[in-house]
């Protein structure tokens, strides 16, 4: 896995030559010497000196923050366009290698401006034969308002999709989680639209922790699920007999985002909430019951001593009512759904979708400390290591607040490639297992 990642990094470094094709070329000269200028002193519309910027604000006067522009950006993450397309190299317990390629594209027109655009495409296959295809695309602030529009799609091709239940007292080791008896064949088919609209704005002239935007949130979704068992025996059939078959899942969401965050892809400070609900039914094309979901997220950053050692926090608490779907059971939702409890992202060293059910929460913690940042040609290399630890659990009625919390834990690195696009390395370990993670962007 190792000699993978190495090679991806290899390659990705080696076709940097080709992103942002006919920019101007970068200058060595250091930015730290720039003039500033506080923001509330500059009248609208007035011309803002060469190589001047604007405490506090981005020059477009734009009420979501991204880059803090005290952060001394070199000319190489300042570019209007940024474009990755890379190979890609995934791995987690039972999916196994992953690789495929990805697109990563960023269009900002200004050096502290939020991504206007931002799209993030790729294709995947792995050795198991699971497919994950897909993409993000987002638009921001083109009305100058602060709103957020965003399209997802997906395609997941999954032969040895895992169930194993809901007892809580079952164990697995390395060896039982590949047992035919509890793998399936699921193939999902989603798509997503959310809109996000600004309804208040705190500090939009002032600096970075004070600035903040709380925004209403409405999306549609609609996703396929075709369950197929591969054996008569298999713990789903006796389960959830019902799951078999073809499954339609329209739903409708609408909610709340408060985001504080200083940076949108890697923040190191502020904060990133929601609470959101989300709904289904035979009228919206469901061909289950109705149903219902509410989710709320609470994620917090703060540097510790120095603005590169970062202590990053999430608690997340998902719960689902009515007639639920098979494979809503192992997810969390909200601003986009997870495998969860166990996974890449929430749960790291158990196995993806390993503790399943309608009552979800899990705190997840990371320390992040990122001190390296080199150029290479005309852009910037960053590395950091981390430190996580993950406690989750699935809530089943007659316990009580302590019985079967699951806790996991680790060290990680992660590669920053322009301030943004991230590659990164988890270890989890857990009660059953220790897992090894190859991905992309933060879990949170």
């Amino acid at each position: 896995m190792l000699a993978s990642a190495v090679a991806l990094l290899g390659l990705t470094i080696g076709g940097l030559s080709a992103v942002g094709e006919g920019e101007p070329e970068a200058s060595d000269e250091d930015t730290s010497s720039a003039a500033t200028i506080p923001a509330n002193v500059v009248p609208e519309g007035s011309a803002i000196p060469e190589g001047a910027y604007l405490v506090g604000m981005p020059p477009t006067r734009s009420p979501i923050p991204d880059i803090d522009v005290r952060d001394r950006l070199p000319r190489s993450t300042r570019r209007r366009h940024l474009v990755l397309p890379a190979p890609t190299v995934r791995t987690q317990p039972l999916v196994g290698l992953m690789i495929g390629l990805g697109l990563t594209y960023a269009y900002r027109p200004t050096p502290a401006a939020v991504n206007r655009v931002f799209l993030n495409a790729h294709a995947r296959i792995s050795l198991r034969r699971v497919h994950e295809h897909g993409f993000r695309l987002s638009f921001a602030d083109w009305l100058g308002r602060g709103e957020i529009f965003e399209i997802v799609g997906s395609v997941r091709l999954d032969p040895v999709f895992p169930f194993y239940g809901f007892d809580p007292r079952l164990v697995l080791d390395d060896r039982s989680i590949a047992d035919p008896h509890f793998l399936n064949r699921v193939n999902t088919y989603a798509l997503s639209f959310t809109y996000q609209h600004p309804i208040w704005r705190a500090g939009p002239d002032g600096p970075a922790r004070v600035r903040g935007s709380l925004r209403g949130l409405v999306g549609l979704s609609y996703a396929l699920d075709q369950v197929q068992i591969e054996r008569p025996d298999a713990l789903l059939a006796a389960e959830m007999p019902g799951a078999i078959g073809l499954t339609r899942r329209g739903g409708i969401k609408v909610g709340l985002v408060w985001d504080r965050r200083d940076n949108t892809w890697s923040p190191r400070w502020g904060g990133l909430h929601s609470a959101i609900i989300e709904t289904g039914g035979p009228w919206t094309g469901s061909s289950i019951g109705s149903w219902a979901r509410v989710n709320v997220a609470l994620r917090w950053y703060r540097h510790l001593f120095f603005r590169d050692l970062v202590l990053a926090n999430a608690l997340i608490v998902d719960a689902l009512v009515g007639d639920v779907a098979l494979v809503p059971l192992g997810q969390i939702g909200g601003l986009s759904d997870v495998d969860a409890i166990g996974g890449r992202d929430l749960g790291r060293g158990y196995i993806h979708r390993r503790f399943i059910g309608r009552n979800k929460a899990i705190y997840s913690m990371e320390l992040r400390f990122e001190p390296f940042e080199l150029k290479v040609r005309r852009h910037v290399v960053g590395a950091g290591f981390k430190l996580f630890a993950d406690i989750g659990r699935v809530f089943r009625g007659g316990e009580t607040v302590f019985d079967n919390n699951r806790v996991t834990g680790g060290p990680g690195a992660y590669v920053a490639i322009d301030r943004f696009s991230l590659i990164r390395f988890d270890a989890g370990f857990s009660s059953e297992m220790v897992a090894f993670y190859v991905t992309g962007e933060h879990s949170f």
